[in-house]
């Protein structure tokens, strides 16, 4: 090895020693280690979006699902509302269930405590075009007192129970109609029938006009993927 040679070696191993090849590797390391911290920053912001993405959807799942479970039990409600109170006043079946439209009309009452409790989340999340929870509070709150003035009459002896189960002819169409004329027609003081048949004419009138929540229905359905209750 010359002399040239010797000297360029040294040189190299002069510059190596030199501080600024110790400043270049530190600030590729500081660089890489920046290049991680924001990686993984990216990543934990992913994270922390999805996951509320996933909180809200959930939040939404159980609302939905509570709102048509809720309106899935009031129309049920609604539907029978007449059958059962014929069903009531037939002697054998009251035998049997003093107490069955007492416990009809604490349960109406709880759902529409129910519909009244969230009635703010209903307004928030839907529009009234879409679903006004009104329509359940007014139906509702009607079959609560026209129940309760049939228990009364029941208590003060002012029904006339029949024999067994009544055979009830109607027109297509007009089914309620009938049923609820069957109705009044037990019971014995003419001011109570009175105020039954305008209670029951508004009944089927605001029965009829809830049919439009059907697609509602269908839709809340659809969202949470319920099975039809």
């Amino acid at each position: 090895m010359d002399s040239n040679t010797n000297i360029l070696l040294q040189e190299l191993i002069e510059t190596i020693k030199g501080p600024d090849w110790w400043t270049i590797g530190i600030t590729a390391v500081n660089a890489l280690i920046m290049i991680s911290l924001g990686w993984q920053q990216y990543k934990l912001q992913q994270f922390q979006t999805e996951l509320h993405k996933r909180q809200t959807e959930a939040q939404e799942y159980e609302l939905y699902k509570k709102l048509y479970t809720l309106l899935s039990n009031a129309n049920q409600e609604i539907d029978s509302f007449l059958r059962y109170i014929l069903n009531g006043l037939c002697l054998p079946y009251h035998f049997l269930n003093k107490d069955f439209l007492q416990h009809k009309q604490s349960h109406i009452e709880f759902l529409c405590k129910n519909i009244t409790d969230n009635y703010l989340d209903y307004n928030l999340k839907f529009s009234k075009e879409s679903f006004n929870p009104d329509s359940y509070q007014r139906i509702l709150s009607l079959m609560t007192s026209l129940l309760k003035a049939i228990n009364n009459a029941i208590n003060d002896n002012d029904v006339e129970f029949t024999d067994g189960c009544q055979r009830i002819y109607y027109k297509q169409d007009n089914e309620d109609t009938a049923l609820a004329a069957s109705i009044i027609e037990q019971f014995k003081k003419e001011k109570l029938k009175n105020m039954l048949t305008l209670g029951f004419d508004s009944f089927i009138k605001q029965k009829h006009e809830l049919c439009r929540n059907h697609n509602f229905l269908n839709m809340l359905q659809d969202k949470c993927k319920i099975d039809k209750l």
